[in-house]
């Protein structure tokens, strides 16, 4: 997922190099709360609702159909053309960042941290 947008910056384009995943990005945070043994969704407090980071990429091409990408990245503040192409690539987006882009969506950033299963699985 591409770093945040800022007004004079031009959205990255596919074939261009990528920069690293923020810190904090969900992937980062998974591995930290399964090495402490930890339940993100518990410790954030969300419910049992489920969403999957396709879920986040189907939201953000309903909202497409009214608006442009580019202004949909800027009132967002983020590129959002990665996650559209792969909605995996999510999960390399902060969690500030999912926060953000769910939000305005009517979406819970909180339910697309993977659910802690029995054994230290996640699903």
């Amino acid at each position: 997922m591409s770093n945040p947008r800022s007004g004079a910056e031009r959205p990255s384009r596919p074939g261009e190099s990528k920069s690293p995943a923020p810190p904090g990005a969900p992937r980062d945070a998974v591995k930290l709360a399964d090495l402490l043994e930890l339940d993100l969704r518990r410790m954030f407090g969300a419910d049992d609702t489920v969403v999957t980071f396709a879920d986040l990429a189907d939201a953000l091409r309903v909202r497409l159909a009214e608006t442009p990408l580019e202004q949909l990245e800027d009132e967002l503040g983020w590129e959002l053309a990665d996650g559209l192409a792969d909605p995996a690539a999510f999960a390399d987006c902060s969690l500030d960042g999912l926060a953000d882009i769910s939000g305005p969506l009517g979406l819970d950033w909180r339910h697309l941290l993977p659910v802690a299963r029995r054994g230290g699985e996640r699903r």
